[in-house]
């Protein structure tokens, strides 16, 4: 049997009235820097994401259900522990509550969230399958007409040792990303 529980997640969280609330799509990309026990072993690597940010700019509290890729190019083989060679990439969703003042030209907003991973390392197998992580940060955002622009700088944490080379250790990463709502 499946587990069933981010479906059942996402279910309850889109279950909430929304007539009187729009919803718009958002891409981003970016950048990655490794933090935790990934940072000794990986470099900068891109990050995209995809979502629906719900309720309108003039809301203070607006709900992100986003997907995330994300990927971090192993350094250089040398004497770097089995674990912790090549690329740690991951696919995950996300729910975040974004926190901010109603719609204005210029709007700072908060971040925090969780979520699910799929970590992989290749050549090492996930003996976890899919791990939370959780993530909090900031962002500003920008009218420019009829779309709607920000840059967010967010710290990740991934809840799990896979990957690294220590013992119940925490990977993470800082993505900084520009989107693009429509």
């Amino acid at each position: 049997m499946t587990n069933r529980t981010p479906l059942l997640a996402f279910l309850v969280l889109t279950a909430m009235p929304l007539q009187a609330q729009s919803r718009r799509v958002e891409v981003a990309i970016g950048a990655i820097r490794p933090t935790g026990d990934l940072a000794p072993y990986r470099n900068v690597g891109p990050t995209a994401r995809i979502g629906v940010v719900f309720s309108d700019s003039t809301r203070r509290w607006r709900l992100r259900l986003d997907g995330e890729a994300i990927r971090m190019p192993g350094r250089a083989p040398g004497n770097i522990p089995p674990a912790a060679r090549g690329d740690f990439r991951a696919l995950g969703a996300f729910a975040s509550m974004l926190v901010g003042p109603a719609w204005r030209a210029v709007a700072p907003y908060l971040i925090a969230g969780a979520g699910l991973q799929m970590p992989s390392v290749p050549g090492e197998a996930n003996p976890y399958g899919s791990v939370f992580g959780t993530r909090w940060g900031a962002g500003i955002r920008f009218d420019a007409g009829r779309y709607r622009l920000a840059v967010e700088v967010l710290n990740h944490t991934v809840w799990t040792d896979y990957g690294t080379t220590e013992e119940f250790g925490r990977g993470g990463y800082r993505p900084i990303t520009l989107s693009v709502q429509f």
